[in-house]
């Protein structure tokens, strides 16, 4: 894959903007296809009491190995006015891409036409409050009272759920230009090691969940929600201030968050 993709920038095998289309479309593609078989990865060792094949180790290994260059790819054909940095890119990449990778890929299809956006603030702040609900349930029914292992089980399912949440998220930010980068370095720098840190606590062997205290099962989960929360408030302070200033949020552009009771 990323060396057919070096291949066609070149060999001029089209002009460079549709060249650039179509590899960005491809690895889209295929990181989409990488999340779905990693959830799954996840989903088999959450049930089967973090255990997993050889073969799955060894996916998780790659995959963790190559998600960054591949985003530094997607990046380069947005950005990049030549082919010159994103040849370069995928010079730094291809030492990672072996036999085992390239049999992981899977078929091209098409990517999913990202969502207009119409105002990156309103809309990262509708996205948190899915976050924050789904989380709210963990907490609430996973984390809170029961303290027994289809407890734990749960919460990293619902862990999973999440996650799906913010790789769906991600890949329409993508798709869609980087439109709103501050809403993607808040999702791939902060928000995403928390919760990787969160399930990776649940996936500790060595300490049982029926032993944890309450305050140990939610404190890590609580402080993911805060956060998210304290971004909502300065999303919605932003836009006040727009309003204020006259600026693209007044007048008859005013954008209304929604509220709780919408949700």
């Amino acid at each position: 894959l990323i060396q057919g993709i070096k291949d066609d920038f070149e060999n001029g095998a089209g002009e460079f903007e549709e060249t650039k289309e179509e590899a960005r479309r491809q690895v889209m593609t295929y990181i989409s296809e990488t999340n779905k078989d990693m959830n799954g990865i996840i989903m088999r060792k959450v049930e089967n009491d973090g255990m997993l094949e050889q073969c799955d180790k060894e996916k998780l290994d790659v995959f963790d190995q190559t998600k960054n260059p591949l985003w530094m790819v997607v990046n380069s054909t947005i950005f990049s006015e030549d082919q010159n940095p994103i040849v370069a890119v995928i010079d730094g990449l291809l030492p990672l891409v072996n036999e085992s990778i390239e049999g992981y890929c899977q078929k091209d299809g098409p990517t999913t036409k990202p969502p207009e956006v119409e105002n990156c603030n309103k809309d990262e702040y509708v996205k948190i409050a899915d976050y924050v609900e789904r989380v709210d349930q963990i907490i609430q029914e996973n984390l809170f009272k029961p303290d027994d292992d289809g407890a734990k089980i749960q919460a990293q399912l619902g862990f999973l759920d999440v996650k799906k949440l913010f790789d769906k998220r991600i890949e329409e930010l993508f798709n869609g230009d980087v439109k709103c980068p501050d809403e993607l370095d808040k999702l791939k720098k902060e928000w995403m090691p928390s919760l990787n840190k969160c399930m990776a606590e649940f996936m500790n062997s060595n300490k049982q969940f029926s032993n944890m205290t309450r305050l140990e099962r939610i404190q890590c989960t609580k402080e993911l929600r805060v956060a998210m929360e304290a971004r909502r408030a300065e999303l919605l302070q932003k836009e006040l201030e727009a309003i204020e200033a006259g600026g693209a949020g007044g007048g008859d552009d005013v954008v209304t968050f929604p509220d709780e009771g919408s949700k």
